[in-house]
């Protein structure tokens, strides 16, 4: 089979049309081929070098592409890369000739995930950190489906991002409610970093079910059975039936599986029933006061809840924050999360 690595394309060639990409940077001296020839990606060899460690000593003159290069010409030397992603790779070449292209892309988290492989496999990330940071926010302010947060949970990571892996981490301990482990499972080569990180946030939002429970199971019933009627001798029956209907309503309603956020949501949906339940005067402000207590309570429980901290995700053994780093403890980037 013959090779077609650093062959030099003729004049006439040259500046035809060619896919997306190639106009990264028009007068460029090498183009990238990927995607079977679909996708040709023209950069300028000296920026590529600057940037990435792993095309510098591919495009030293010993090498053939290196060689072919020094050679000269009107041509660029076309190098193809046939196992990347055109797309992955031809964004990544245009963040590293021009930063404002960063703007220009809508990235979706596995494109993101895509981008990061490529950037760390020719150490690359270092170049395009500040892109990958702004499209990984993008896509943290924009409503997505938990199976595409976590994917930009780990990209966050690999990033460095600390307020986003902070941000995305905390909207999982509160909104997620299924199997951390088995969303590491389903990643593609998850590595040891996915499968702790499903194990940190795992035993983070087991801490917080059992004040959940309390909530339900101990303060709502110990509030509805304190009615002011339930404690006279001469209750109204009208009254006690309703704080039967009560317990009822919010003990035999709960779904176990549910998420923290799903589980206080159905505690103040109880409350608002509660409140339109019929009562006699004397509970009026007693119910008002109990709805208002609770609704704090549960409040006040989602506001505690912290995302995980990077940096003593990154240093501690079980992930919890220490509140003892500071600038000169900030985590080393790491090459991936395996």
């Amino acid at each position: 089979m013959k090779d077609g690595r650093g062959r030099k394309r003729p004049a006439d060639e040259a500046f035809d049309d060619d896919p997306k990409f190639d106009k990264i940077a028009p007068d460029g001296d090498v183009t990238f081929i990927l995607d079977e020839g679909e996708t040709r990606v023209r950069v300028h060899s000296a920026i590529m070098k600057n940037t990435s460690p792993v095309f510098a000593a591919m495009l030293v003159p010993h090498f053939k592409e290196g060689h072919t290069l020094r050679e000269g010409g009107c041509a660029p030397v076309e190098i193809p890369l046939p196992e990347n992603d055109g797309v992955a790779f031809g964004w990544i070449c245009r963040v590293l000739h021009c930063q404002s292209d960063t703007y220009s892309w809508q990235p979706e988290p596995k494109e993101i995930v895509q981008v990061l492989d490529l950037a760390e496999k020719y150490d690359l990330l270092k170049g395009i950190l500040l892109s990958v940071r702004f499209w990984v926010g993008e896509v943290g302010e924009t409503p997505v489906y938990y199976y595409d947060l976590w994917p930009l949970l780990l990209a966050c990571h690999r990033a460095q991002d600390g307020d986003l892996f902070k941000s995305i981490s905390h909207q999982f301990l509160l909104g997620y409610p299924g199997s951390f482990v088995e969303l590491a499972s389903d990643t593609e080569d998850p590595g040891r970093t996915a499968y702790r990180l499903a194990a940190i946030l795992e035993a983070s939002r087991n801490q917080l079910f059992p004040k959940v429970f309390k909530i339900l199971h101990v303060d709502l019933p110990e509030a509805i059975q304190g009615h002011p009627c339930h404690q006279f001798e001469d209750p109204d029956s009208e009254c006690i039936e309703s704080i039967e209907a009560e317990l009822k309503l919010h003990l035999h309603r709960y779904d176990t599986s549910c998420s923290i956020n799903q589980a206080i949501e159905f505690i103040l949906d109880t409350l608002h029933k509660l409140c339109k339940i019929g009562c006699c005067g004397r509970c009026v402000k007693y119910r008002i006061a109990m709805c208002t207590t609770i609704e704090c309570i549960c409040r006040n429980l989602q506001e505690k809840v912290k995302g995980l901290c990077l940096t003593c995700f990154d240093r501690t053994s079980t992930g919890e924050c220490t509140n003892k780093h500071g600038k000169s403890l900030v985590a080393r980037r790491p090459v991936g999360y395996t």
